[in-house]
This record gives C-alpha cells, structure tokens and sequence, in this order.
C-alpha cells in the first residue's frame, strides 16, 4: 500500500463512523447557525441540530438537497445564495458549476480553508498514483471558474510536484513542452489522451512510447471501457489513474493499482474521514448494496463558507466494499471507468442508450478518429439514431465501408437498435484541450 495517511487509511470501520458522526453534527450546528438557508431548510423540515445523534438520524431526518434548491436559493440572493456561511469578504474563490445540464450553474464560495481542504483530498489519489515531489506533471485542465483546474493545481503543489499548465497551447506544442520539460505524468481526459496520440503520430510522426517519458496518467469526467484504457495505457505506455470529483466536494480515487488491474475495473477509493459519502437507491433513496448503483449523495465534512449537506449530485455509480480492492487501504469506493450522469441517459424506442456504449465501440477500433451521434423523431414519430464516423487518413477508402458495417451490427447486437452508422462528409468538432467534455 501507498500510503498517504496511515491512521485514516487503516482506521476501523468503528473509528471512521464516529469521526463522521462528530463532524456532521458540527457541520449542521454550524450550518443551522450561520446560514439563514439551512435555517429555513432544517425548519422546513421540522429537524433541529441536536436531533442528529447517529449517523442513521443524519440520513433519515435531513431531506436530500438538489440542484433546484441551490439554483432557487441563489436567485433570490445571487450570486452565493443565503447558504454563504461568511462575509463574502473572506472568500478566496469562487467555484461554478459545469452546468453540462442546461438547468443553471451552482456558485461555491471558498475560504482558503476550503480550498486547502479540497487540495489534500486530491492528493491522496495523486499521491497514490505514485507521483513524487519534483515529478513534471502536464496539466491540461485549464484554470477557469470549473472547480477541475483550481483543485488539480492546488493539490499537484500541495505534493510538491512541478506543475507544468499547458492547457492554453495547441495540442502539438503540448506535446513538445512536455517533451521539453520531461514530463513524467499527464492529466488529461481519455477523449483528449486521444487526440493527443494521434496528433503526435499523424503530426510530429513520434511514438509516444518511445518520445516521451510520460509514466503516469491521471485522467477523469469521463466513462470508459477496460480495453479502452488498455488501449490509451499501450498507446502512451503509461499507467492509467482516475479519480472522481465535483464542485460539490465529492472526491475518489485510484490507490497504486490503477484503473485498471489484472484485466479488470479498479476501485475508486472514497475519503471518509473528509466526506460523507451516500449511494441511494435512485427510486427508493435507500442505501445501494455493494455491487450496486446508486446515485451519489455527498457531505462535505469541513466546508467554512457554501456547505452542501446531503446533496444529490445526480451521478450515477457503482458501490463496491474496500475489501475488493487487494491494496489494503480500508476505504470503499466506486468501480472505475464507470461513473456517469443520470440525464446521460437517452431513452430511445423505449430502451435506455448510455452514451459510453457508443465509445465502448467505436472509439475502439483503429483508424476511427472521432465521432458524434444525434437522435432525432423521424415522420410518423419513429425515433431515429445516426452515429457519424470520422477516420484517420490512414484508413483506406475500401476499408471504411466494412468497419461501418461492423459498427452498425455490433451496437444492434449490444443495444437491440437499428443505429444508421455513416462515415462523416467533413472533420467533426475535436477537443481542443480537457475542459471540452466529451458530449460526442
């Protein structure tokens, strides 16, 4: 085990529970006190702080708090809301959300506090990944008011890593100054790692086993398959780490085993001691059983200045125990390269279609260079899918037609639909850095 914290990664169940139990109740006393949202919000639901004597009254008695609570609250007090808990003079920072729903963007004030906070849960998975201090890390998160950049950046410092932000420059030069610099490890979604490689192959004609000294990768926000990430883990020869977070505070990671282990999934490690984490039944709200998904439900258990108390973050993952996970740290997680968004989901012709198993054909095979795929209601109501492929030059013209037709018997096999599958007429829309999140 790669530890960063022995005594909470080694702690008993017992131990972790009533650290929770102690800082929850803070946390809502704190909260009920000094912010007239949650005041209202505790009242409304006739719960009084003192009420919260287990960590079984914290989840029965507090409703779930979601996105349109937030979004309502800010409106009458923008832009923080009445659930600002300090002088707006104290904050540091400002977190928007990616609002990749259309329904409204939540603002988070941050003190410095916070911000040191989010820094050193990151760094566990960082740390995890086996960086070290003085490690060159590529940073292609840019740094905007998205919470991703911020916390990537304060906790690669917090590690002593040497931050090397490239995520302004064009792909190509990106490549260079990491080659420049010797850039050990890489942060950037699997969409872009892709982009990235064929880039240098079609553009700078480099292997990137052989050109650059990248070991690490560390990538997020997006779903992906097992032999996707072998695939990505062969073409740069480096090893694949993935956490998981958001503006709410949620955070997870990969311990030294990766994202991928022995063939199979790995596991993304919550942080108790830092987080109060829920997995609920999405129809019942009832906690998922291991092995199960759930929607992910979060507390952050130290947050001064926007506190967030039970609120749904309308992501969707799979729970599984720490003791599934062979590195022996005692923290249970979420299945990697599995966590996605609830309203990613397409119900076509009456069947649920999620966008990664798209990916998990397409994005697979050699030669495709990207792709993008509409639904649309046809005459007569019949919904329609077409998928566009767009092929590396490589590609020749008497093989396109076959690996469309494989395409299309391939994803009827796998969703039971009829998907139109053709080759783009001009170049799709690319991912200029990893901020753009793969909407294909």
């Amino acid at each position: 085990m790669r530890s960063y914290s022995s005594p909470a990664e080694t702690a008993d169940r017992e131990t972790i529970a009533a650290w929770q139990l102690r800082k929850l109740q803070k946390l809502v006393q704190y909260s009920y006190e000094a912010s007239p949202f949650y005041r209202r919000w505790m009242d409304k639901a006739k719960v009084r702080p003192e009420q919260i004597k287990s960590l079984r009254d914290f989840s029965r008695a507090l409703p779930l708090l979601r996105k349109e609570d937030v979004l309502a609250d800010q409106a009458g007090a923008p832009p923080y809301g009445t659930r600002l808990t300090v002088p707006p003079e104290c904050l540091v920072l400002q977190h928007i959300s990616g609002g990749t729903s259309g329904r409204g963007q939540e603002v988070q004030g941050l003190t410095l506090h916070d911000r040191l906070q989010i820094a050193y849960m990151f760094a566990y998975g960082f740390h995890y990944s086996g960086l070290n201090p003085g490690d060159v890390v590529a940073m292609t998160f840019p740094i905007t008011t998205s919470s991703g950049g911020t916390a990537v950046y304060d906790s690669l410092q917090r590690l002593h890593t040497r931050v090397l932000p490239i995520a302004s420059y064009d792909t190509v030069t990106k490549l260079k100054l990491m080659r420049q610099h010797g850039a050990r490890a890489i942060l950037a979604t699997p969409a872009y790692l892709t982009v990235m490689e064929t880039a240098a192959r079609t553009q700078l004609g480099w292997d990137l086993v052989r050109d650059l000294p990248v070991e690490i990768i560390l990538t997020a926000t997006e779903a992906f398959s097992v032999d996707r990430a072998l695939s990505i883990e062969k073409a740069w020869g480096a090893k694949i780490y993935e956490w998981y977070g958001a503006s709410q505070r949620v955070g997870a990671a990969n311990c030294h085993l990766g994202a991928i282990h022995d063939g199979k999934r790995g596991l993304l490690h919550h942080f108790p001691h830092l987080e109060y984490v829920e997995t609920l039944n999405r129809d019942t709200q009832e906690p998922a059983a291991y092995g199960e998904e759930g929607e992910v439900v979060v507390t952050f258990l130290t947050s001064e200045a926007s506190p967030l108390i039970r609120f749904a973050t309308n992501d969707r993952a799979r729970l599984f125990p720490a003791s599934s996970c062979p590195c022996g740290i005692c923290f249970d997680g979420y299945e990697a390269g599995t966590i996605s968004r609830y309203d990613d989901m397409i119900k076509v012709r009456g069947l649920n279609l999620w966008p990664v198993t798209i990916d998990d054909v397409i994005l697979m095979a050699a030669g495709v260079r990207n792709y993008a795929g509409v639904v649309r209601r046809a005459d007569g109501g019949r919904e329609d899918i077409l998928i566009q492929v767009e092929f590396d030059a490589g590609v020749s013209a008497g093989d396109r037609p076959r690996m469309i037709g494989k395409f299309s018997e391939q994803l009827h096999s796998i969703t039971g639909l009829r998907i139109d599958v053709r080759e783009a007429a001009k170049p799709l829309p690319e991912f200029k850095d990893s901020e753009s999140k793969a909407r294909r």
